[in-house]
């Protein structure tokens, strides 16, 4: 119910392709593995702002763009437990987008950081905060 206040999905599943996937949670298992397979998507958003007032720009986007589908398409495979060429051949990129958005939207990744962040404070172990240097 409250989900649905603030625009939150209660969808369970989505497809995949001919494939009726479940969203998954994410376990420390599961975020092992994908820290393991995604490797260079934040490689790649730190280029293209690099390269974004560059005569190189559009290529760097597009070189990117390849990349991070590469990189989708693997972190789908870890968290749906499938095979990536399946998904590359068989999924289109709404579904693919939509089983990230709701496998986010489930864990509640905000949640969750600011949970670690307590703990690291309580531990005297705090983080500072971008842009005002205080200890979070």
């Amino acid at each position: 119910m409250i989900g649905k206040l603030f625009g939150q999905s209660q969808q369970d599943s989505v497809q995949l392709g001919d494939k009726t996937v479940q969203i998954p949670k994410l376990t420390p298992e599961k975020y092992k593995a994908l820290f393991e397979r995604i490797e260079t998507l934040p490689a790649i958003v730190i280029r293209v702002l690099a390269d974004r007032d560059t005569d190189d720009f559009v290529a760097t986007v597009l070189a990117g763009a390849n990349l991070a589908l590469d990189e989708m398409v693997q972190l789908v495979a870890v968290l749906a437990d499938m095979d990536a060429e399946y998904i590359s051949s068989h999924a289109d990129l709404n579904e693919i987008t939509d089983f990230i958005r709701l496998t986010l939207e489930k864990n509640d990744l905000q949640r969750t950081l600011k949970n670690f962040r307590a703990v690291l404070g309580q531990l005297g172990l705090g983080m500072k905060a971008p842009g005002d240097g205080k200890m979070v």
